[in-house]
């Protein structure tokens, strides 16, 4: 009983050791066992192999060589005419007295291997490069004091024209970048299949960059790659079996984004980050860890209307035998973003992406390409405008009953009722008030023995004007119910519009809300309500099929105001962007021009005297709806639209040879711009101002971005210089019927 027990305690001591020994096994102990099959070229017969193209080796005839059968793999160190090595299995044989030709296929180290591991930890440095010479003229490579790479850089990013000649349309890139690299990982390999792998790639990146650019841009997404080298092959051993790789450095550049304006950023930015991918119980996961910081001296940049992205992307790759292997691509970015309508106008974003992929073949073939993996999406916020950009709410109040200016109007501008801003009217009856730039202002219209009038939902642009609707203020003498007429016409083709949905509800531009009163148009397409007071309202105009639009009217007790009218549009594609330009009794003919670019080259112009563009047998643009008798409305749709610039403009046919004429600025015009089923914006003619052109708004992508300048444009004399429009165009205009 004794000696059975004193058995039961070895046996169990043993399978403790046993167990013990087995956890503590670590893969760098995996033995390396190489199969029969492989053969290990020695350096003297490597050293005269020859490439014979597609496939075929040509070894000299050796016995090691002699012997060699399908299905052998041979593996090399690197040679002149194999400088990565190679790796390779033998599908064909044919041996005579001089050398031994074999045709041969890409192998994997699983078809060559048993087992084994293989550990390594590369640091990479410009001295082991094959070369330093930059892709593209203004880049720079030299090695830093630590052995790192050290890159000057001073290149085009891009350039309107293609003409490096001409310096002022070009975004450029200049600065510094500082990098250093060391690659890490490992292989085992066991029972002729792939075990465990890492492989990753240890990175410090330092960026001080600055980013010009001297004209404005669109819808670009440019990559420059600045520099491409591979570096010298090193070999790492399975026991006596070689492993050759070779690591390859690719540096880019990339801009991607929108500019309207000239600007000028700086910013520097560094990381530490660790990227790549882990194989281990039979799954792939990414390795990634990052540290990042970034900082800025950029101050108020004197642009508008900017969202562009400048990234410095360093791809690392690593062939095994001339085959790439594992690849890993990390960048810095730099983000501007300026935009003129909210408080903070002004943002500079860093942040650092990367994702990493493995053609697994060259180590394992039961495996495919893998990835990529995103392994980094940072974006944190660098710097901001300290001040809010401010700029000028202008507009003008007229006496309702007389229709001339009216002096003395109180201006308050709120946001969420505390008072921003104010002024007074001037004897035209003109304000203009400098407001903080932001949306969901409220403005108030007061003068003693007056109604008062507020203005809801105003969104003030910064660094330009903002106009307002021509504000009819009522005599307080008016009271109670009065009489409203108007029509709702079709803005496609000029028709009316019957049963539509009218909703009532009290303010200007008050688009929520209660709703006062609800009526409908008639099968004439007329409306009429008796039922409101006095006051201003903004009427919402609904029907299926149309988009949604809003437009205000006002009622004066005791009186009927007829021709207040409101256009609605039927629903467009949602890639379809409509203008509507509708205004009053006088001028009888106003025009709409819309100039943009022509995927040919140059630039369209659609107007009354072409009013299609096609560009082969599709349509791009089309003046829908002209009209030459008062009130339009008159109607452009862009169908299809291409990358650049648009610009829409309202031309004074009536008055187009006078240099001195108000009747543009007084013909209460309004645009309104759709995009697909959506009223996106609604600009009104500066009030009491010289010009027979209005150039409203431009356009790219989907950003606008306003104008409103007014200038005559009868002669060459009379455009004004500097200012953007396309004057030029309507010199030689042909005359209407």
């Amino acid at each position: 009983m004794k000696k059975l027990a004193y058995f039961a305690v070895l046996f169990i001591v043993a399978a403790f050791l046993f167990t013990s020994c087995e956890k503590t096994t670590k893969p760098e102990d995996t033995p390396n066992v190489v199969k029969e099959t492989t053969i290990i070229l020695s350096d003297a017969v490597s050293g005269q192999c020859q490439d014979g193209g597609w496939g075929v080796i040509i070894l000299p005839s050796v016995p090691v060589t002699q012997a060699l059968i399908i299905g052998n793999i041979i593996v090399s160190k690197p040679t002149t005419q194999f400088p990565n090595g190679f790796l390779r299995r033998v599908t064909q044989v044919n041996v005579n007295q001089q050398n031994v030709s074999v045709t041969t296929v890409s192998a994997a180290l699983t078809q060559a291997l048993q087992s084994g591991y293989v550990g390594f930890n590369h640091v990479l440095n410009p001295s082991k490069l094959k070369s330093t010479q930059a892709a593209i003229p203004g880049v720079k490579l030299t090695e830093g004091a630590r052995g790192n790479f050290q890159f000057e850089i001073d290149t085009v990013l891009y350039d309107a024209d293609g003409n490096a000649g001409t310096t002022n349309d070009q975004v450029v890139f200049s600065g510094t970048a500082d990098l250093d690299i060391t690659l890490k990982g490992y292989i085992q390999i066991q029972n002729n299949q792939l075990k465990q792998m890492r492989f990753t790639a240890d990175q410090t990146f330092q960026v001080n960059a600055a980013v010009s650019n001297s004209v404005s841009f669109f819808n670009v997404n440019q990559e420059v790659t600045i520099f491409s080298q591979s570096f010298q092959p090193f070999i790492v051993f399975f026991g006596v079996f070689p492993v050759v790789l070779t690591p390859v450095l690719d540096v880019k550049i990339n801009l991607a984004g929108n500019a309207t304006a000239t600007l000028n950023i700086g910013y520097q930015y560094t990381n530490s980050c660790s990227a790549g991918m882990l194989y281990k119980n039979q799954q792939w996961t990414p390795v990634q860890a990052i540290t990042e910081s970034a900082t800025s001296n950029i101050t108020d940049p004197l642009a508008f209307n900017v969202s562009y992205k400048a990234s410095l992307k360093p791809e690392m790759s690593v062939m095994l035998y001339g085959i790439v292997g594992p690849s890993i691509s990390v960048g810095a970015f730099g983000e501007m973003i300026v935009n003129p309508a909210v408080q903070n106008w002004w943002q500079l974003w860093a942040g650092f992406f990367g994702q990493a992929g493995i053609n697994i073949t060259v180590i394992d073939n039961l495996f495919t390409r893998l990835g990529p993996w995103e392994l980094f999406n940072t974006r944190f916020l660098v710097k901001q405008a300290a001040n809010p950009i401010q700029g000028y709410l202008v507009g003008q109040v007229k006496d309702a009953i007389l229709n001339q200016g009216l002096e003395g109007v109180s201006v308050k501008v709120y946001l969420n009722n505390t008072l921003k801003a104010n002024g007074t009217t001037n004897s035209s009856g003109e304000f203009s008030i400098l407001v903080n730039s932001g949306s969901d202002y409220r403005v108030l219209f007061e003068k003693t023995g007056y109604h008062s009038v507020n203005y809801y939902n105003v969104t003030i642009q910064g660094s330009q004007n903002t106009v307002l609707q021509t504000i009819m203020q009522i005599d307080a003498s008016y009271t109670g119910t009065g009489v409203v007429n108007g029509y709702v016409y079709n803005a496609l083709n000029g028709n009316i519009v019957p049963a539509v949905t009218l909703k009532f509800r009290a303010g200007m531009n008050t688009q929520s809300g209660s709703v006062i009163q609800t009526t409908e148009t008639g099968s004439d397409g007329a409306y009429t309500i008796s039922t409101l007071t006095t006051g201003h309202y903004t009427v919402e105009a609904n029907k299926a099929e149309f988009v949604t639009t809003f437009f205000s009217i006002y009622c004066i007790g005791g009186q009927t105001l007829n021709g207040q009218n409101g256009v609605i549009t039927p629903i467009l594609d949602a890639s379809e962007i409509r203008v509507v330009l509708t205004w009053g009794s006088s001028p009888s003919d106003l025009d709409s021009h819309l100039t943009g670019p022509n995927p040919a080259g140059g630039r369209f112009h659609v107007y009354y005297g072409d009013d299609d563009f096609y560009y082969g047998d599709i349509v791009y643009a089309s003046l829908d709806y002209d009209d030459t008798s008062s009130f339009g409305p008159e109607t452009i749709t862009i169908y299809n639209q291409t990358g650049g610039l648009y610009r829409y403009s309202v031309h004074d046919y009536s008055n187009r040879y006078s240099t001195t004429s108000y009747a543009l600025s007084n013909s209460n015009a309004t645009v309104r711009v759709y995009f697909g089923s959506n009223l996106v914006q609604t600009f009104y003619v500066p009030s009491n101002t010289i010009g027979t052109l209005w150039t409203v708004f431009e356009l790219y992508d989907n950003q606008i971005i306003p104008k409103n300048m007014m200038t005559n444009e009868s002669s060459p004399s009379g455009v004004t210089k500097g200012m953007v429009t396309d004057g030029d165009l309507l010199l030689n205009l042909p005359q209407k019927d």
